[in-house]
């Protein structure tokens, strides 16, 4: 009995295609979400004239936005939006303002031996923020500061992403084992369903 031809791939277009198929945005979308985790805090930093004020904030990430990226090199656009609430200290009085937060970076996924993929992210520069700052109910002495303090606390949302995605237990969240992902799919009966194999005369169905 013939069958039609089979439509064959090279091994360059298939892999191409997997690494298409798992660097979809919502997916990185979902793994950048689950890295950022619930919040990002920072604590006493010296801002204002001669370090003469007191910063911290506390953020809170937005829904991450993630777009097919129009660079070559790279896979996935990925902004981070983070509602910082401020608190400054001058003088004994506390001051308290927002700043909405917007992190740019980008993402690709590199094929690595044995047969895995790693995420790799793009390094996080000050370039890569941006920052608007909510005034309401700032006190006039404070908005001359507006640009050190946003300085001081971009800096400190840098470091805090950049030392988070570098950190051992993120990097081997990276790492992404697609034997080990391929082995569980055959156990689990995800890629023959064992319903799509037609019981025959003299043998058990498979369950």
């Amino acid at each position: 009995m013939s069958s039609d031809p089979v439509e064959e791939l090279s091994l360059e277009v298939f892999a191409a295609r997997v690494l298409g198929v798992s660097a979809a945005p919502d997916r990185i979308a979902g793994v950048i979400a689950q890295i950022i985790g619930d919040g990002i805090e920072i604590k006493d930093e010296r801002v204002g004239p001669s370090g003469i004020g007191i910063a911290s904030a506390v953020g809170e990430p937005g829904e991450i936005e993630a777009l097919r990226s129009s660079h070559g090199d790279w896979d996935v656009e990925v902004t981070v939006p983070v509602q910082l609430r401020v608190n400054v200290q001058v003088a004994g009085a506390t001051a308290r303002y927002r700043i909405a937060v917007r992190v740019h970076t980008r993402i690709r996924l590199v094929p690595v031996p044995p047969c895995a993929v790693f995420v790799e992210i793009a390094d996080i520069g000050r370039e890569h923020i941006e920052a608007v700052v909510d005034p309401e109910g700032m006190p006039s002495r404070i908005v001359g500061w507006v640009g050190n303090i946003n300085s001081v606390v971009g800096d400190k949302v840098v470091a805090y992403i950049n030392d988070l995605f570098d950190s051992p237990e993120v990097l081997a969240v990276r790492r992404i084992d697609v034997a080990r992902m391929i082995d569980r799919a055959w156990d689990a009966g995800f890629v023959v369903e064992p319903s799509a194999v037609p019981a025959r005369e003299g043998r058990t169905p498979l369950t």
